[in-house]
């Protein structure tokens, strides 16, 4: 999620309001910064209310910028909010125009806040997530190679930026340990701990004089916390460099090289914080993603599969888990790739790939499973919707041609069960994510097909459930002529 709002904090209040027609750059900092806190209030409830709160911050912010084009914390708040919106499916809904259209706008405005302050660290980081987050919708929406190239741009301009904000977050750390070094030994230099900044220092006033307002930009220091969060976010963009240009050995190398550092480095940071688990979590992403590539990219006829999931087992299998359903979910996710690899190449034709690959997805199964248990998860449709595929490409298994024996006993049951999660996350994204909630129900009436059922299309498929179904077969969940 991105960093914090920049915000004016009151230290005396004549008003519990901000002014009514704002005047200053200040002001209308206050009142934008008042319209999401009545956002996120309403965030949990009612969706469409927060929106049109959050709507409404951007706004004053922008009409702010108009006003005083070069305050940076007014440019700051409208890109965050901007970027915010896209990352709750809830809120996404009540906005105008495509993900893409909106990412893009919050770019420009990112790049905006930039143009004002290059080295605020937290402007940098929320741009860096920007980009990472429209190079994945980039890559998704078409398979084009152009599509395919500005993804990658945009997540080599993401590295970039990351590396930056990381050089000054540890350069601020480094200050900051300095100075509370010297606080804690007596020498009390100037300005030695982080401290409260006002605009209006001389608080005296006359028993007559009307008590005035004052505002505090509130400065926090960089912690270890602060710089693994921009570590992890590296490492997350170096993962879907690697997923998007797999077939490249010639880009996985180099990120690998440029990755290897940062992780070295994370090691100083991680102790003594509760990122360890999330750290190991981003490192067996980044492996699994470097593993598959090579594996995808390897001369036909070398057969690595065990290989392949030797490695996969040792980044993932040391890893407790158990109270993540985010680490559960991904965990799984790597078992599903590693299956998905194996199954296309030659290997995937054989008795001994068949296998591993039921391994594989028995091992998500189950880390899935334990997954579904966290109800309130905000990727609970998608656990659902993975656990259906699971099953289908288990019962595939057990289908001719391969005819796998583990499976055939439990066809029947595969596919019931498959149709039932498919139904549960149909049934959970009621309200929820548009995209999780029109694929369970697409893929739910297929499990149906798959069982023997009649009749089970009312009409037509249309346009957006034949994509769906298009995915389905080249996935492997389905082979063309079984339904």
């Amino acid at each position: 999620m991105p960093k914090q709002k920049q915000f004016l904090k009151d230290v005396k209040r004549k008003s519990k309001h901000a002014p009514q027609v704002p005047t200053t750059a200040d002001e209308y900092l206050a009142a934008g910064v008042d319209f999401e806190e009545a956002g996120e209030k309403w965030r949990g409830g009612d969706a469409a209310k927060s929106t049109r709160f959050f709507v409404r911050a951007i706004d004053c912010y922008d009409e702010g910028l108009r006003k005083f084009p070069t305050s940076f914390d007014l440019a700051y708040n409208k890109a965050r909010v901007q970027y915010e919106l896209t990352q709750y499916p809830k809120l996404l809904k009540q906005l105008p125009g495509s993900l893409l259209d909106l990412l893009t706008t919050a770019l420009d405005s990112s790049r905006y806040a930039l143009k004002i302050e290059g080295e605020d660290a937290d402007a940098l980081f929320n741009t860096g997530q920007v980009l990472t987050s429209l190079a994945e919708v980039l890559s998704t929406t078409a398979g084009y190679d152009t599509d395919v190239q500005e993804s990658f741009k945009l997540l080599e301009e993401s590295m970039e930026i990351f590396g930056n904000c990381l050089s000054i977050q540890e350069k601020q750390y480094a200050e900051f340990l300095s100075r509370l070094a010297q606080y804690n030994s007596g020498k009390d230099p100037e300005n030695p701990m982080p401290s409260v900044s006002t605009n209006n220092p001389d608080t005296t006033a006359s028993p007559e004089a009307p008590e005035k307002e004052e505002w505090a930009t509130v400065i926090t220091p960089v912690t270890k916390e602060v710089i693994l969060e921009t570590i992890l976010a590296q490492l997350e963009t170096a993962t879907n460099i690697c997923s998007l240009l797999a077939q490249d050995p010639h880009v996985i190398e180099m990120v690998t090289a440029h990755i290897e550092p940062v992780v070295e480095k994370s090691r100083t940071y991680v102790e003594g914080t509760e990122k360890q688990i999330d750290l190991a979590i981003a490192q067996a992403k980044f492996v699994s993603a470097v593993t598959d590539a090579k594996y995808s990219n390897q001369p036909a006829g070398q057969g690595r599969a065990e290989e392949y999931v030797s490695i996969i087992e040792n980044a993932w299998k040391p890893l407790d888990l158990g109270a993540s359903a985010e680490g559960l979910s991904n965990r799984a996710e790597a078992f599903i790739t590693c299956s998905n690899s194996i199954r296309i190449s030659p290997e995937g034709e054989t008795e001994k790939g068949s296998n591993i690959r039921w391994n594989l997805l028995t091992w998500a199964n189950k880390d899935l499973k334990a997954a579904s248990k966290f109800r309130e998860d905000e990727n609970i449709g998608k656990i659902y919707n993975m656990m259906g595929d699971v099953e289908l490409w288990r019962f595939q298994l057990a289908a001719p041609p391969i005819n796998l024996k583990a499976g055939i006993a439990h066809k029947a049951t595969l596919v019931k069960n498959a149709e039932t999660y498919y139904r549960g996350a149909r049934v959970l994204t009621e309200n929820g994510d548009p995209e999780q909630h029109n694929e369970a129900s697409v893929k739910e009436v297929l499990a149906k097909a798959l069982a023997g059922a009649t009749n089970v299309w009312p009409g037509s498929p249309s346009p957006a459930a034949v994509h769906i179904l298009e995915e389905v077969v080249d996935e492997g969940l389905v082979k063309v002529g079984q339904i």
